[in-house]
């Protein structure tokens, strides 16, 4: 697993396949008898925080309770803490529980939070419960995508398969013509076919489904590489008007605006994103780099200090080594 460690860059992709916007209710800790339909409504929310707090404190009492457990996953996944949520997440499995979704943010978390080794020594299980999840929601486009993800990016030793990769995307042509030729262009990309492939892939995506999501963020990105700064705008501001809700593409659209030279308009938007959700965390740490860029210490610090505190997968030696440059 050295050099270039294949399963770890197919997980990280398949963390940007998945949304990261749990699905889920609550309000006060709940009981037993009362269900959980207000801690889910309250993930939905994103309230993260208090949700994870009342949880903990419930499960001590009760730490048999499978969904309490997927809950509190679906809470600590929302706010970046991958190591955590699958924490969480295989105890819920552990005690029985077994959902796509949780299937799904299982592998996720625990691909985002392990090491090149373990995840070496993980690939076969962590393919087993991506296609379970599969077996459970065979009409969902995220898993498919998800898993022919997987099967065409890892080595055939860590279960990588061709073959089966072909298959699922034929299938999702089929199913959902859009998402299948939006994965024919990622794929093309990764098997470094020639980018004119990729792109005649996308732009069939769009005549398909001209407010594509996923179409529309990744031809904007290869027009942005290009310096085709007029058409790569364009694409992330039909992709805005799609989803003016998501953080994630908003945080994607201010980046373009900062790429073609417009950075205040950029900050702009990571800040839309973190209105949207504070917990956030490349939105927050975007705009920590943008205070860093326009020289306001002040504000960065307090941006990366936040980031750090409210999102564990950001409590790295990088980090700490940029709020110390800043207050020296």
């Amino acid at each position: 697993m050295s050099g270039d460690p294949r399963a770890r860059i197919v997980l990280a992709l398949m963390g940007a396949l998945l949304v990261l916007t749990p699905v889920g209710s609550a309000g006060s800790t709940p009981s037993a008898c009362q269900g959980f339909d207000e801690t889910r409504a309250r993930i939905s929310r994103r309230e993260f925080r208090d949700v994870e707090v009342e949880l903990e404190q419930y499960l001590r009492e009760e730490p048999g309770n499978a969904e309490a457990w997927e809950l509190l996953g679906l809470a600590r996944h929302g706010r970046w803490d991958f190591e955590g949520a699958a924490t969480a997440y295989r105890k819920a499995l552990d005690l029985g529980r077994e959902n796509a979704e949780l299937l799904r943010g299982w592998v996720e978390t625990k691909g985002r939070s392990s090491g090149n080794v373990s995840l070496f020594f993980n690939a076969g299980s962590l393919r087993k419960d991506l296609e379970r999840a599969l077996e459970l929601e065979p009409g969902h486009v995220e898993t498919r995508a998800f898993l022919a993800a997987f099967y065409y990016m890892v080595p055939r030793i860590l279960g990588g398969d061709k073959k089966k990769a072909d298959r699922l995307i034929a299938e999702l042509v089929e199913m959902s013509p859009p998402d299948g030729y939006h994965l024919l262009g990622a794929r093309a990309r990764e098997e470094k076919e020639p980018m004119t492939v990729a792109v005649g892939h996308w732009e069939k995506a769009l005549e398909l489904d001209p407010r594509h999501i996923l179409t529309l963020t990744d031809l904007g990105r290869y027009r942005l590489n290009q310096e085709e700064y007029e058409q790569a705008l364009s694409l992330f501001e039909q992709a805005v008007a799609a989803a003016p809700d998501d953080p994630l593409i908003l945080t994607s659209y201010g980046r373009a605006l900062r790429r073609s030279g417009r950075r205040d308009d950029g900050a702009d938007q990571y800040r839309r994103a973190l209105e949207i959700d504070p917990f956030w965390a490349t939105a927050r740490m975007a705009l920590a780099e943008y205070h860093e860029r326009v020289d306001d210490s002040e504000a960065a610090v307090r941006e990366y200090t936040n980031l750090a505190i409210n999102n564990p997968a950001y409590r790295t030696r990088e980090i700490r080594k940029r709020i110390q440059r800043l207050t020296r």
